[in-house]
């Protein structure tokens, strides 16, 4: 079982183009020299993702803000609104030069989908996901596939990202 993980965790890792890694912590870092705002989102394992994310770009001296972080945020949102405006009505207080990564497994999360729809062309956008990316591909200025289908496997993956992204700066 072990060598099996580990094998589809390389592979899935090598199908990765390193450019698109190099690309993204080149736009986290044009955002932290320019003190604009890298805002971080995902639902279930990538909400936890998001978070460590946002962490680590935090000490890396990016000013960074995960959606998921406020509980009173999101639970006073969705029961005002709805959950489908989760982010997107946190989101309001993005500024031009922003940063915005949403990492969805699907692609296709309806809160997210909302804020990145929610920003038009204000901010930059980035999707990281698997499969096809769903609707957020489409989106997006920037899409980094992860091709496995394996959840446990894809959610480490996007940690990897992360890290790698984090690596760079």
């Amino acid at each position: 079982m072990f060598e099996s993980y580990i094998s589809e965790l390389i592979a899935t890792l090598q199908a990765i183009p390193a450019e698109d890694i190099d690309e993204l912590a080149s736009m986290v870092r044009a955002a932290r020299e320019s003190k604009h705002t890298v805002w971080v989102m995902g639902n279930g394992g990538s909400a936890s993702v998001a978070e460590h994310f946002a962490s680590d770009l935090f000490r890396h001296g990016a000013r960074s803000v995960c959606l998921t972080s406020n509980p009173a945020i999101i639970t006073s949102i969705s029961n005002d609104f709805s959950y489908d405006e989760s982010f997107s009505r946190q989101l309001a207080n993005a500024m031009p030069g922003d940063l915005v990564i949403a990492i969805s497994t699907s692609g296709n999360s309806k809160n997210i989908i909302r804020a990145i729809k929610s920003l038009g062309k204000l901010v930059t956008t980035v999707g990281i996901t698997n499969a096809d990316g769903g609707e957020l591909y489409k989106l997006v200025r920037k899409n980094i596939f992860v091709t496995s289908t394996t959840q446990d496997l894809v959610e480490d993956v996007f940690s990897i990202i992360a890290h790698l992204v984090c690596r760079g700066l």
